[in-house]
């Protein structure tokens, strides 16, 4: 999920995790275990492109999605993605 919005002077960003997976309805039929919401300030689009294309391409490695599913808690989530973005 994405927006934007006057009311952030930098873009923001949180992931959540659902160990039994969330419906929605997916053209694969398969559940939903990671979700990115990213908010960027308003007029800037090119922003909102760059954070929505490197999101992608993060969790576009199955190995970086598969150590956030199986983190132990959300400190080392956050370890994964700090770890990501040193790449």
């Amino acid at each position: 999920m994405h927006a934007s919005t006057d009311l952030i002077p930098e873009v923001f960003g949180a992931l959540g995790r659902s160990k039994r997976g969330i419906n929605f309805d997916a053209l694969d039929n398969q559940t939903v275990n990671l979700v990115m919401l990213s908010l960027v300030p308003q007029g800037q689009f090119q922003k909102h492109v760059h954070t929505l294309a490197n999101i992608a391409k993060i969790l576009h490695k199955a190995q970086f999605r598969q150590a956030l599913e199986q983190a132990p808690d959300a400190e080392a989530m956050l370890r994964s993605l700090k770890n990501q973005g040193k790449k």
